[in-house]
């Protein structure tokens, strides 16, 4: 797991780190990184890269929180401070992630 400060952070990691390693590599499936948002955050705020990793609710067009399913596969997940209680509220395994804890001034 993979947690900043701030979305704006979160996002430019995936979108000028993550994204590119995924798009170039025969090996890695999308499936691997999610994005956890805030579930009232508007959608076309965030980037278009960044949204593919994210999990909207398509009936009511809206971001939603993981579900243990959802982390099934899921090798990385970027979140921030604010969001990562979702995770938190799933009562995860000790153990079944390593938290990276990134400055802001990648």
């Amino acid at each position: 797991m993979v947690d900043l400060l701030f979305d704006s952070a979160a996002d430019l990691y995936i979108k000028n780190y993550l994204h590119p390693l995924i798009a170039s590599s025969a090996n890695l499936s999308p499936s691997i990184l999610l994005r956890v948002m805030y579930r009232h955050k508007w959608i076309l705020t965030l980037p278009p890269v960044v949204r593919q990793y994210a999990l909207i609710d398509e009936v009511s067009n809206s971001f939603r929180d993981p579900t243990i399913d959802d982390l099934e596969g899921c090798r990385v997940v970027v979140t921030t401070l604010a969001t990562c209680f979702s995770l938190i509220k799933l009562n995860l395994e000790t153990g079944q992630f390593v938290l990276s804890s990134l400055p802001e001034c990648l």
